[in-house]
């Protein structure tokens, strides 16, 4: 009996240290603000019902502070951030929106048919994405004020509009690169808003032109990056492999736009085919930008990145009134409260009140090479 005692005596002291050891002396868990069964909630698997709604505990895990990891329901923590940065910022926004109300109701100085094509309904500039995408695009370089901002396709200069006005309130300096193709903004914007900041407009292939930036200033990586350009999955790829993985470590911000648009799933094929790619799922581009965010980058990350105190990805979010309702209409009650009822309405002409028709805002919002406090 008494060999029996000294047994397991022996195995529970062996239990208690194996399990003292391991809990004192195993590596620390990485801070991934990402919980990987919440953020696939972005992607394919379920429509927007009330189980996967945004104020679902199941998004508990997002935050919007890298060093708080976690904590909080991410919808109040949401709210509450972009609640202060509309105080902070309204009366600055509330101009911002006069002035592009203004720009967006201008008409062509010639009224050649292929300037009146249906596309821009009439009107001298294309004005297409939504209010409150812009608005929170403004709101993040306000409050970030970064030094140099990449704007890939600009079109003719509406989101180009936003933030060269963020910037030159900021008064920092900051430089913005507007790159595109086949369009002009430089043709659209007030040549005295062009003048008002150090903006330089690439045309031609972006990936060149990133190219030929970065040999002849390579000081000028983007602090901030504005992702607007064609809608495939080829495009997400140079994104995930190449673009994304220039700068491991550097914060950035990056708004990635149209990744919830349900009126297309990519830009080569034209409309989209609801009863296979729903309107809460996300376009193709998007879809795998999503997928190398929540499941491949921890794995290709370069290690150990713990030590560096960098975070691949935290605050990740979207506003799109097609994957998260719930979420969209609390955001607009909110900014409603601040801006008042002059702004209910969208900059854009003839479109209805933003709480009535429940507009797309379609970006998705991330930051990278996010420091741990």
């Amino acid at each position: 009996m008494a060999n029996k005692t000294r047994l397991f005596t022996t195995l529970l002291l062996l239990v208690l240290s194996a399990h003292f050891l391991y809990t004192y002396f195993r590596p620390p868990e990485p801070l991934w603000p990402l919980q990987r069964s919440s953020a696939g909630r972005f992607l394919t698997q379920e429509p927007p019902t009330s189980q996967y709604d945004a104020e679902s505990p199941e998004f508990s895990g997002f935050t919007l502070n890298a060093d708080k990891a976690g904590d909080g329901a991410f919808v109040d923590v949401l709210i509450t951030r972009y609640d202060e940065l509309y105080k902070k910022y309204s009366s600055d926004l509330k101009a911002v929106r006069r002035a592009v109300a203004d720009w967006c109701r201008e008409k062509p100085k010639r009224t050649t048919p292929e300037e009146q094509v249906t596309f821009r309904q009439g009107w001298a500039h294309m004005c297409i994405s939504d209010d409150i995408e812009l608005e929170v695009g403004y709101l993040r370089i306000r409050e970030a004020k970064p030094k140099v901002v990449w704007e890939i396709s600009p079109a003719d200069g509406f989101s180009t509009f936003w933030i060269i006005s963020a910037l030159k309130a900021n008064g920092n300096g900051a430089i913005l690169y507007s790159f595109d193709l086949a369009n002009d903004p430089t043709q659209h914007l007030p040549l005295e808003m062009q003048k008002s900041i150090d903006w330089r407009f690439k045309k031609g292939d972006f990936h060149k032109q990133i190219d030929n930036v970065l040999a002849e200033t390579p000081e000028h990586s983007p602090n901030y990056i504005f992702l607007d350009s064609y809608h495939s999955k080829d495009f997400a790829q140079y994104y995930t492999t190449e673009l994304f993985r220039m700068w491991p470590d550097k914060h950035i911000h990056i708004s990635l736009h149209d990744v919830y648009n349900p009126s297309f799933w990519n830009d080569n094929i034209q409309g989209r085919d609801l009863n296979v790619h729903p309107p809460w799922m996300p376009n193709e581009e998007g879809l795998a930008v999503l997928d190398w965010l929540v499941y491949q980058l921890p794995s290709t990350y370069p290690t150990p990145w713990q030590s560096r105190g960098v975070l691949p990805v935290c605050n990740l979010f979207t506003l799109a009134s097609a994957r998260f309702p719930r979420l969209f209409k609390r955001f607009v009650a909110m900014r409603s409260a601040v801006l008042g009822d002059e702004h209910r309405h969208s900059v854009r002409p003839g479109e209805p009140p933003m709480d009535v028709a429940g507009m797309g805002n379609p970006t998705l919002y991330w930051e990278m090479g996010c420091k741990i406090r």
